[in-house]
């Protein structure tokens, strides 16, 4: 199977399983922002927060480090597992303890410490199946990752069902929440057993030291990025309510949903780029060119049509409680498309070995992010929280194109055209969506997309290659139906 075709099929899987994680969310979101109202679902909110960055700290990289070291040579599967799985053992039974003893000495709100020491298993079951999403990776069978997805999004979901159909609270909806992340471990356990490898448990010091030597800078950047998603949550919590939290954390984690596209692209094609990137310096620049030019024509529009349709969209998803988090979706759906973009430099950097350029990218974000929320969440709360955010992934953005530009990955001549075609079509959507608005939402979403692609089409936006992988894409799929 060629890589277009194999990145074709992979992607198909990977977006199955984000609508299906999409749908899921937001019956979810409904159930707990209803079931745990305003104030509790900043409670879960804040414990949820708390345990990412603390739990932040055993990743150290290894997943993405397997994931680019196997997709170059795959007999090694069993070797990087086993010492790996290892590794993030020890280190999640530290975090554990940790997370114990903060709880123990009061250092988390009290009325937080048992849903704080409950969410922390399901956060460091996740990250454990970090590990064999690493793999099914390497290997490009994404079918197994698009399980996981699916899987978790589905049980979260009933989790939230039984909370609120047998009036479980807070606590029992943490238990659930947990168990569901234990049932994905053990799914993914038992398919790395059948299709790849059976796991096991190896002490290599070599190369332990070796490859936490090598994969830190990911790990490092991932710490970054997680505090400085999660950082606001906790100021907030500190400076104001249980609600402000709510609030912030309603629009937040959609915002956090949407993020499947780019991440969906970059899990199908970081194995195909960390190969061509030895191979072929030609095919790895298409490859990365392709990539920014179907970001950029996904996250503009997006960015246009939730900045006008933002209320209903939180009324839809959530209740007359969570008015003020319009303003919040507002602004943070214009981090989620500069995180678009920056997410295909991203992996421009991590797939041709320059992971410790992007941790001092991420470094940097970190502290304006820190500084920037801690400036406007006393004064501002939530919608400080979301302009923070904002500004340090604008900026983010910024500091990629320029380090790209050095590394002669630059925007194009084709990728400035692209960019101006799409918001000429932004614009045109926009203002329709603006003169219906009173329109049912769907129906808006629909008739906004469609009329967005036909302008991109009257403006030549698709080349003769764009129309080929879009056959490989359907293609694929026929395929796939007929097995």
């Amino acid at each position: 199977m060629s890589d277009a075709r194999t990145v074709a099929r992979n992607a198909i899987y990977l977006t199955i399983a984000q609508a299906i994680m999409i749908v899921t969310g937001i019956i979810s979101m409904k159930l707990t922002t209803t079931g745990l109202n305003s104030t509790g679902y900043g409670l879960f909110g804040y414990a949820a927060s708390f345990n990412t960055i603390i739990c932040s700290f055993m990743d150290l990289g290894l997943g993405t480090l397997a994931s680019r070291e196997l997709s170059r040579n795959r007999s090694l599967v069993h070797k990087y597992l086993s010492n790996f799985l290892l590794i993030r053992l020890t280190f999640a039974a530290i975090v554990l303890a940790g997370i114990y003893l903060a709880v123990y000495l009061g250092l988390v709100p009290t009325e937080a410490g048992q849903v704080v020491f409950i969410v922390s298993l399901s956060v460091i079951f996740s990250v454990l199946t970090g590990l064999f999403v690493g793999v099914f990776q390497s290997h490009e069978r994404m079918e197994y990752i698009s399980a996981q997805t699916a899987m978790t999004s589905v049980l979260t979901m009933l989790a939230a069902a039984l909370m609120v159909y047998l009036n479980l609270g807070i606590v029992g909806y943490s238990l659930l929440y947990c168990l569901a992340y234990l049932i994905v471990l053990a799914y993914s356990i038992a398919v790395c057993a059948w299709r790849f490898t059976i796991p096991g448990l190896e002490f290599d010091a070599r190369f332990w030291k070796d490859s936490i030597v090598e994969a830190l800078p990911y790990g490092i950047t991932y710490v970054f990025g997680i505090i400085y998603y999660q950082f606001a949550t906790i100021v907030l919590q500190y400076t104001h309510t249980w609600r402000d939290v709510g609030i912030f954390k309603a629009p937040f984690n959609l915002f956090m949903t949407v993020l499947f596209v780019p991440q969906v692209l970059s899990m199908a094609l970081f194995p195909v780029m960390s190969r061509y990137f030895i191979t072929s310096q030609g095919s790895f620049k298409k490859a990365f060119g392709k990539f920014l030019k179907y970001i950029v024509i996904i996250s503009i529009p997006m960015g246009v049509g939730t900045t006008i349709l933002a209320d209903k969209i939180m009324y839809t998803l959530s209740d007359a409680q969570y008015t003020d988090s319009i303003v919040v979706l507002q602004i943070l759906i214009w981090a989620a498309v500069f995180l678009f973009i920056c997410n295909v430099y991203i992996s421009l950097m991590s797939s041709s070995n320059k992971q410790r350029t992007t941790m001092k990218i991420a470094f940097l974000c970190l502290v304006v992010n820190v500084l920037l929320t801690i400036l406007l969440v006393p004064p501002y709360s939530y919608v400080g929280a979301a302009v923070a955010i904002m500004i340090t992934e604008f900026i983010e953005l910024a500091i990629y194109v320029a380090v790209s530009t050095k590394l002669d990955y630059g925007l194009s001549k084709g990728s400035i055209v692209v960019i101006a075609k799409s918001v000429a079509a932004s614009l045109l959507m926009g203002g329709i969506l603006v003169y219906f608005r009173e329109q049912n939402l769907i129906l808006l979403a629909a008739a906004g997309a469609a009329l967005y692609f036909i302008a991109l089409y009257i403006l030549r936006t698709f080349d003769n290659e764009d129309i080929d992988i879009i056959k490989q894409i359907i293609g694929s799929r026929l395929n796939m139906r007929r097995a």
